[in-house]
């Protein structure tokens, strides 16, 4: 009798292959200021050095490739977004396998992976450009080979750190994992992942110290921990208040909009229905101490982020998926759906609050201003800058037709000059805010003033 395969497409990667079409189809234009410094880069290096990052040392590379595979003609920045895309959809697909060797069940897994993948920050940073989704992508894949293959495992944490710098809190989740895998070979495993995890990535990081064309530190050490102004300032209060909040917003996010009368209610009752039914199962609910590991992962992140920068919600990416295999593991044994009952209550709220919002042009005010003043500004205008501030970076990347000229102090006898120059071909030059406000003018952000020949 003929044996037949079954046609049917594993639910890890049905999940994957379906946010993988919805990202794509909605891509943030509420776009962090780190991913347009990339494509900024990117467009205009003119040496592959300028590429090389301290923070993400080959995020850029990858960027810069795609950017010439297709001869310019497509922003860098939209390039990236993809990738995000589907790299975040292969991450979604790498945490349902994690799940599933933990022991939690098909139905289970791809419940929390859904919750996963409708959080609001993973949702927000997967559709943008930025090198958080690589790091992570490759640290769950690391979580999941290290207990097979070690030496794989220690590769594709290398190629986490390379991809960002934070990844290298995971080190002690990767010994954990050598301890439970074999308690007598421990030490010879660990050695030989360090060399090959810490190793590689220390080698790297030297060799691009070397190279680099814009290096913001005078010794190798400094450079490798390298961050530019701002100064560590610790309250213990403060920073437990913002790892509570900060944790709730890589869950849920957005203002209230005028949708808020129908998403929240709904939102609401699904999220009632997800609690009581776990509420009412709880003597199925299990510890997750087997997976131990997980809980040494969301302490490792979030007990560096209580005292580094507890404001900043993107880094807390690190602890998500830890966070939620060790939700997953505790709930095992409750039916699939009340979970899938917390991921759809988070979809409708961040869906309708967050997630559409942030892909409207008109909801990030330097990319409206960008696109408003681009109907008045011509090839060959010119614009005078005295600070390079993150508004400009959107308002230049989007109006490459113009030239954008910097003069820090006033110089009105230079700027009368440049007028005259552009003139005869017919351009015209404006002035920023933050170049009137060097001469003594206040003015609104997205303030140009033309200059008069």
């Amino acid at each position: 009798m003929a044996h037949h395969s079954d046609p049917r497409v594993p639910p890890g990667a049905s999940i994957a292959i379906l946010f993988a079409i919805v990202y794509l189809a909605l891509p943030t234009r509420a776009f962090y200021w780190d991913g347009l410094a990339f494509a900024i880069t990117i467009e205009n290096s003119q040496s592959w050095r300028e590429l090389i990052d301290v923070h993400h040392l080959i995020y850029d590379f990858v960027g810069w490739a795609e950017y010439k595979l297709l001869g310019g003609h497509v922003r860098a920045l939209f390039l990236m977004q993809w990738t995000n895309c589907v790299l975040g959809a292969v991450l979604l697909w790498c945490a349902y396998r994690l799940f599933r060797f933990s022991g939690v069940p098909a139905a289970n897994s791809a419940a929390c992976v859904a919750l996963l993948g409708v959080s609001a920050t993973f949702w927000r940073f997967t559709t943008d450009a930025d090198a958080y989704i690589a790091a992570n992508l490759f640290l769950v894949a690391a979580y999941c080979m290290i207990p097979r293959s070690p030496r794989a495992g220690a590769l594709l944490h290398l190629a986490s750190m390379l991809f960002h710098q934070l990844s290298a809190l995971f080190f002690p989740v990767a010994l954990a994992l050598l301890w439970r895998r074999s308690r007598p070979d421990f030490r010879r495993s660990a050695v030989i992942y360090t060399m090959i995890s810490a190793g590689g990535a220390l080698s790297a990081y030297a060799l691009a110290y070397g190279l680099a064309s814009r290096v913001q530190a005078r010794t190798f050490a400094s450079w490798l921990t390298y961050h530019s102004g701002i100064p560590f300032v610790f309250h213990p209060w403060t920073s437990l208040k913002w790892l509570a909040v900060g944790t709730g917003r890589l869950f849920a996010g957005g203002k209230l909009t005028s949708t808020a009368m129908i998403a929240g209610p709904v939102a609401l009752v699904l999220l009632g229905l997800g609690v009581l039914g776990i509420a009412r199962t709880r003597p199925r609910l299990t510890y997750a101490w087997k997976e131990w590991p997980l809980a040494i992962w969301t302490l490792s992140y979030a007990g560096f982020m209580y005292f580094w920068e507890p404001h900043n919600t993107f880094y807390r990416l690190f602890y998500l998926v830890p966070l939620i295999g060790i939700i997953a593991v505790a709930t095992r044994a409750v039916p699939a759906r009340h979970l899938a009952s917390l991921a759809a209550a988070l979809l409708c709220w961040n869906f309708f609050q967050y997630i559409y919002p942030n892909t409207r042009i008109e909801n990030n005010p330097p990319l409206a201003a960008a696109f408003e003043w681009h109907k008045r500004w011509p090839p060959g205008t010119g614009v005078i800058y005295s600070k390079f501030v993150p508004d400009l970076w959107t308002i230049s990347y989007f109006n490459p037709q113009v030239s954008w000229m910097a003069v820090q102090s006033p110089d009105p006898a230079g700027v009368a000059a440049r007028a005259a120059d552009f003139a005869r071909d017919g351009g015209k030059v404006y002035l920023d805010w933050t170049y009137l406000e060097s001469t003594g003018i206040e003015r609104p952000r997205f303030t140009f003033e033309q200059v008069s020949p």
